[in-house]
């Protein structure tokens, strides 16, 4: 069932002249991965100047902010087909037009019927130009998977751990960080801080092999990681775009642990970053990050980066309701298949569930001391 969404721009920041524009659109689905959309997506728009593909493409990826402006009825529609591929959409950011005039206000639809009807999903309101603002939404479905056995519903909380301290300086208060510039101040990229000004974060001219390391006192399991721009400004261009997690025993023999290319930092990112998972069970000494491409800039800069050891929280209540089930219910199975490290136990009193079917198997899954599955 294909999913359209339809764009109303209205208002105007700072001006008398309404131009309907703004400089940029973007879709996260449920686990707070941007949905990669472009002009093949872009079924229909009524903006006159500034439209050609060229142009319009900007709506979708950060850019130099010459975007389409000015529509006949001083409200710019867009309307997007949505990949197949999206089953869900929990936010919408955009980000106001970068001059005064530039639209004021984006009210988000959707439709689910060839965009014949459409449901409204809520507002973005800008009070400023170059703003950035996010609308919380729930777009689309997803199945969801409870374990019952007995007289409790059980699920899990996938949690990151930390596994290093706010650095204060390269090694202290424990652990050692380095650099292909021997930075005195690559420890600023990992201070928690997320890099809140310029400068607050490793920063250099970049070359492509450039990287950052951090070595632990004690070989440690890392499975996942954290990497923020500076938030000040627009330093997301200057955010790694293509790299490698690498770790090593020996500081000289390095083993790629994760891949990522062409990862686009906008700044919806600044302050906040990505997170990305990956497979690892082997204990490394020293964990880098090696870059061969960055988003634009000729310097480069991290303004955060946190390695995390994942484990899961154990959640089990004594009733299931709707709200329980969409809030706890989990993707996949092998959500199970990991270490728990904390339970948390609800106490439900209703059992009600209004929308959506519940449909339920009985697997053997006796390792787990588990006897249902509850599928919805």
């Amino acid at each position: 069932m294909p999913l359209y969404i339809k764009i109303e721009v209205t208002g105007s920041l700072g001006s008398s002249y309404t131009y309907e524009s703004f400089d940029l659109i973007q879709f996260f689905d449920e686990k707070n991965t941007l949905i990669s959309i472009s002009n093949a997506n872009l079924v229909s728009h009524n903006y006159i100047n500034r439209a050609s593909t060229t142009d319009t493409a900007k709506w979708f990826v950060p850019s130099d902010g010459n975007v389409p402006y000015d529509t006949p009825s001083n409200k710019g529609i867009l309307i997007i087909k949505m990949p197949d591929t999206t089953r869900f959409i929990g936010k919408v950011a955009a980000k106001s037009y970068s001059n005064t005039g530039g639209a004021s206000q984006i009210e988000v639809f959707h439709s689910y019927d060839n965009g014949i009807n459409y449901s409204s999903d809520g507002v973005i309101i800008f009070t400023t130009i170059s703003q950035t603002k996010e609308l919380l939404v729930r777009i689309g479905v997803t199945n969801k998977i409870l374990l019952s056995s007995g007289d409790k519903y059980y699920s899990t909380n996938k949690q990151y751990g930390e596994t290093a301290p706010f650095m204060t300086s390269n090694t202290t208060p424990s652990g050692t960080v380095t650099s292909s510039d021997n930075s005195a101040t690559a420890y600023l990229s990992f201070d928690g801080s997320h890099g809140s000004a310029s400068g607050a974060g490793w920063y250099k001219t970049f070359t492509s092999g450039d990287w950052l390391c951090y070595q632990y006192p004690s070989p440690i399991v890392i499975d996942a990681y954290l990497l923020a721009p500076i938030n000040y400004s627009n330093l997301s261009v200057q955010a790694p775009k293509t790299w490698k997690i690498q770790g090593s025993n020996n500081g000289s023999t390095w083993i790629d642990l994760d891949v990522q290319t062409n990862i686009v930092y906008s700044a919806v990112d600044q302050g906040v970053g990505k997170l990305f998972d990956f497979s690892n069970n082997t204990p490394y000494l020293y964990y880098r990050i090696l870059i061969t491409a960055n988003n634009g800039s000729t310097s480069l800069s991290i303004g955060e980066l946190r390695y995390y050891k994942k484990y899961n929280k154990l959640i089990s209540a004594d009733s299931m309701d709707e709200s329980f089930f969409i809030s706890n219910g989990i993707d996949m199975l092998n959500d199970f298949n990991q270490n728990i490290k904390s339970i948390k136990e609800i106490i439900h009193t209703s059992l009600i569930s209004g929308s959506g079917k519940i449909f339920e198997h009985t697997i053997d899954l006796s390792k787990r001391h588990t006897n249902k599955i509850t599928l919805g």
